[in-house]
C-alpha cells in the first residue's frame, strides 16, 4: 500500500513540475518587468529606440535613419580601400 501512496505522491509531482516552472518564468519575468520603469526617462526626455528590434515594414525613426547613414559612410572608404587592394 506504502508503494502506491508513493508513487501516487510521484506522478503527482511530476504532473505538476510544468506549471510550477511556468509560474517561476512568470514570477521572473514581472520582476524584470518591474525593474525597468527605474531606467525608463524622465518627464520630458524622448525615450531610446532600439533600432535592432524594429519589425520589418516599420516606419524607420529618424535616429535609426541617421545611425544607418552614418555607418554607411565610415564603411564606404574601408570598401573602396578593399577594392583597391583586390584590384592590382
Amino acid at each position: 500500500m506504502n508503494k502506491y501512496v508513493l508513487m501516487l505522491a510521484a506522478a503527482g509531482l511530476i504532473a505538476a513540475a510544468p506549471a510550477y516552472y511556468a509560474f517561476q518564468a512568470q514570477a521572473d519575468e514581472m520582476a524584470t518587468e518591474a525593474a525597468a520603469p527605474a531606467a525608463a526617462p524622465a518627464e520630458g526626455e524622448a525615450a531610446a529606440v532600439d533600432c535592432t528590434k524594429l519589425p520589418e515594414g516599420a516606419e524607420v525613426p529618424a535616429e535609426c535613419a541617421d545611425a544607418a547613414k552614418a555607418a554607411t559612410q565610415e564603411a564606404a572608404p574601408a570598401a573602396e580601400e578593399h577594392m583597391e587592394e583586390h584590384a592590382q
